[in-house]
């Protein structure tokens, strides 16, 4: 135990020094290894710390008939929220790094209407998605 003490003691100095000079060499840093042509910046708060506490509406360990084993999370909603992409997926990264098994998630709209909350965050180097069932096209039989 006294290992792991020392090595978060020594990652703990590393941080406060490269904080300490950061001011300095972030442009440099930013232009010559990072490789970005910055023409302006604006300084925010670093501090991004939020404490999470998630209760899905249904989460379970299952293996299908294709004997995959995965998580499958099913929420209901009853309003078109256009955050609900970013919270599925806190779900998705809590989930897996909880379970560390790939995650299937479904969010199952209850009003008769179409709902036009977005099921997709599609950037450069982050892609996620869930499935968004419409309950009224589904078959009543």
């Amino acid at each position: 135990m006294p290992q792991k003490s020392t090595s978060r003691r020594q990652a703990n100095q590393y941080d406060k020094i490269i904080k300490e000079h950061l001011e300095v060499t972030l442009p440099m840093i930013i232009r010559d290894v990072l490789g970005l042509d910055i023409v302006s910046s604006e300084e925010v708060p670093d501090d991004i710390q939020h404490t999470k506490e998630r209760t899905p509406d249904s989460l379970k360990r299952v293996t299908d008939s294709c004997r995959k084993t995965y998580m499958l999370q099913v929420e209901f909603q009853l309003e078109d929220d256009d955050g609900m992409v970013y919270r599925m997926a806190d779900y998705s990264i809590m989930i897996m790094r909880k379970y560390r098994l790939p995650v299937k998630q479904y969010v199952i709209f209850l009003r008769d209407v179409k709902p036009s909350m977005p099921v997709l965050i599609d950037t450069e180097k982050h892609k996620y998605s869930y499935e968004l069932i419409c309950l009224s096209d589904a078959n009543y039989k």
